[in-house]
């Protein structure tokens, strides 16, 4: 069974917490003042973030919960990646997660990758081969170290293989993009970051229509540093102008921003959930005023969640 087919299934057996028809999906997400790209880790890391509280940020981010004001996007590798070690269903507590948000009045979003470019053509006049030329030139000119980068060039079942050191000659077909990222899809492998890259690439069609606007934020929640590394980069190297309106929400700094407004008033609360998601020790960006200098520091995480109570200035860097 291909990973394709897998998601089918799982999308069958996950009821409706989700919107799926594309085209739907894409107007949701134009129309939205603030776009939440949810990823696997983050979505396991809230887990341990008690729910009501996590919304209530989530609507004091935003300023609301209605859908104009607040979407949170799922991708379908994302959803792969949350399903059972057994069954080819949502894990359960992901299930619960899932349904718990939309209890709360959350609009949930699932995009399809692969149809992303396609649906953003209803809103442009290209030409397939334009965006199959925009496409190319993305994949070939990106200087982030975006893993399907080598498997394109370098996998010979890969559709239209060899199309990325052709010089631009790329196909009027209308499904070149369409194939491409299905494969891709169906060649993730167990801990890759195909999941996190094909929403950057989905990212990357968005912009396309919507640089210039400051209509629109879009927020990767992720707790992968590496991730959000490369997809800063690969965003200063392709869209640059749009890195205004992009923005980055890890576990950490949810928690973080949950004590400054006062959502979490215990710190008894604020360090259970910190050492299940952080561990025992972290590191941090300590920020001290100038003269002196910033200092990264790696404490322990009572210390931490000490200097946030005391309302100090400090930055995540990582795991101890």
């Amino acid at each position: 069974m291909t990973i394709k087919d897998c998601i089918s299934q799982m999308i069958s057996s996950s009821g409706n917490i989700f919107e799926t028809d594309q085209e739907r999906v894409i107007a949701s997400i134009l129309q939205s003042e603030n776009v939440m790209f949810l990823d696997t880790c983050f979505i396991t890391k809230s887990s341990h973030i008690e729910k009501e509280g996590l919304f209530e940020a989530f609507e004091k981010i935003a300023g609301g919960k209605e859908k104009q004001k607040i979407v949170f996007v799922v991708t379908e590798l994302v959803l792969y990646e949350l399903k059972d070690s057994v069954s080819n269903v949502l894990q359960g507590k992901n299930q619960e997660f899932f349904e718990k948000m939309i209890e709360h009045g959350f609009c949930l979003l699932l995009l399809r990758e692969e149809t992303v470019f396609e649906n953003i053509k209803t809103f442009m006049r290209y030409s397939s081969e334009k965006w199959n030329r925009i496409f190319s030139t993305l994949i070939h000119d990106n200087i982030a170290n975006l893993s399907f980068n080598g498997l394109i060039r370098n996998d010979r079942r890969m559709p239209y293989y060899g199309f990325s050191e052709c010089g631009y000659n790329v196909p009027a077909d209308r499904d070149y993009i369409k194939d491409i990222i299905v494969y891709l899809k169906n060649a993730k492998k167990s801990k890759d970051s195909m999941a996190e890259e094909l929403i950057c690439i989905s990212l990357f069609s968005i912009f396309e229509l919507t640089h210039g606007s400051t209509r629109n934020t879009y927020i990767f929640c992720t707790h992968d540093f590496g991730a959000v590394a490369r997809m800063n980069k690969a965003i200063q190297t392709s869209y640059p102008d749009e890195l205004k309106q992009f923005k980055n929400i890890n576990a950490f700094t949810m928690i973080q921003y949950m004590i400054k407004e006062e959502i979490i008033t215990s710190k008894t609360q604020a360090l259970n959930s910190m050492k299940k998601i952080m561990g025992e020790r972290v590191k941090l960006m300590i920020r001290e005023e100038a003269p002196f200098s910033s200092i990264e520091k790696t404490i322990e995480i009572e210390e931490a969640v000490d200097r946030i109570f005391n309302k100090e200035s400090v930055v995540l860097v990582g795991n101890r």
